[in-house]
């Protein structure tokens, strides 16, 4: 156990995807322009009234991912 608190902050996420049934039956998903954003983030030990970790804000962008990649 971590003793930690449930972190407080925003979550966002934008993206593109493509779901798709592959000849043999399997599911493909491929996701494009993957965008995340956390802001306000705020760690706390249990019973601890200020956050031992603060994140203002942390940016990803471009992402992609491809699982089982798709057919053309």
């Amino acid at each position: 156990v971590l003793g930690i608190s449930a972190p407080t902050g925003l979550a966002a996420a934008t993206l593109d995807y493509q779901l798709q049934t592959r000849p043999d039956g399997a599911l493909a998903l491929a996701i494009t322009r993957l965008d995340f954003t956390l802001s306000d983030l705020a760690l706390r030990q249990l019973d601890a009234d200020s956050p031992f970790l603060v994140v203002p804000a942390f940016h990803l962008a471009g992402g992609h991912f491809n699982w089982r990649r798709l057919n053309p």
